[in-house]
């Protein structure tokens, strides 16, 4: 009650299962039971580290971001070019918890300011519903990012014998210790893919052209310079996946500019017919092999 949160995830947008979970009451009361557990091994880990007292901090900004998913209410009848309808209530937490002017975050859901030029002079526009939830997922995105940024410095500055004062401080002159994340290289193709995971796998693809240019191609090229018998590992070419993708991301961009304008031909539809028409015709950005990079792609 003092986040302003109702007791189930699924009163608020950005933590509403879907589908339910499989097994009916039962099922979510012992969902709810592990949540609970697991919530407790994090606050636990976190105190252990000495960061107990950032947990209300912590707790508050994910509430607000809760919160800032509710902003923007829900109505059938308005379209995407229709103005925003927002949420006092919402707007209210979430100004309180995050610490902004309700009044200038609400201003800033309905209206963007524009500069003219180079001249240092502004305006005011309204926003449309559809730029209003850019805006809103903008924000979240980057409260989350900075959150989290913050959460992993703490954890290594106290891993690491720089603060903290937990159990899992180094000693005075060990190695200090770091907490990171690695994510391997290769296409991941989940149940529901989304731009962001198409984003992560034009990256995973990148890096792995430059491992194999640099572990494998240009080992290879020493070793026969060298003079050295080995067996050559030939590498498959990854130009056109990555060419593909580029030329998905250019279509989305041209369409992203175009429902700006909120121009009638800004559909899902149209976006999907640009790609496959491209890809049919094999040229511009999908030349040269582009059709293969739909069989990895989110």
């Amino acid at each position: 009650q003092r986040l302003g949160l109702h007791g189930s995830p699924a009163a608020h947008a950005l933590t509403r299962a879907e589908p339910p979970a499989v097994g009916g009451p039962s099922a979510e009361a012992g969902e709810r039971r592990r949540d609970g557990e697991r919530f407790g091994e994090l606050t636990r880990a976190l105190t252990g580290l000495g960061l107990g007292g950032y947990l209300e901090a912590i707790f508050e900004i994910l509430a607000g971001i809760l919160h800032l998913g509710e902003v923007l209410t829900r109505s059938e009848a308005a379209n995407q070019a229709s103005p925003p309808d927002v949420s006092e209530g919402s707007v209210a937490w979430a100004a309180q918890l995050l610490g902004f002017d309700a009044d200038d975050l609400r201003r800033r859901l309905k209206k963007s300011t524009r500069h003219v030029g180079n001249t240092g002079e502004s305006y005011e526009a309204d926003r449309t519903r559809v730029q209003a939830e850019s805006f809103q997922r903008s924000l979240m995105i980057t409260i989350y990012k900075g959150l989290f940024k913050r959460l992993r410095d703490l954890m290594n500055s106290a891993l690491g014998g720089g603060g903290g004062g937990g159990e899992g401080s180094a000693g005075a002159g060990s190695a200090p210790a770091e907490l990171a994340l690695l994510d391997i290289y290769g296409f991941e193709s989940l149940e529901r893919n989304s731009l962001e995971q198409l984003l992560i796998n034009l990256t995973n693809e990148r890096l792995q052209v430059l491992f194999s240019e640099r572990c494998l191609r240009d080992e290879q090229d020493l070793y026969q310079r060298e003079g050295l018998q080995f067996s050559r590992v030939e590498l498959d070419d990854r130009s056109g996946v990555l060419q593909a993708i580029h030329g998905v991301l250019d279509i989305l961009d041209e369409s992203g500019q175009l429902r700006l304008q909120n121009r009638q031909d800004a559909t899902d539809d149209n976006f999907c017919d640009k790609i496959l028409n491209g890809i049919a015709r094999g040229g511009g950005p999908f030349a040269g092999g582009g059709g293969g990079g739909g069989g990895g792609g989110g």
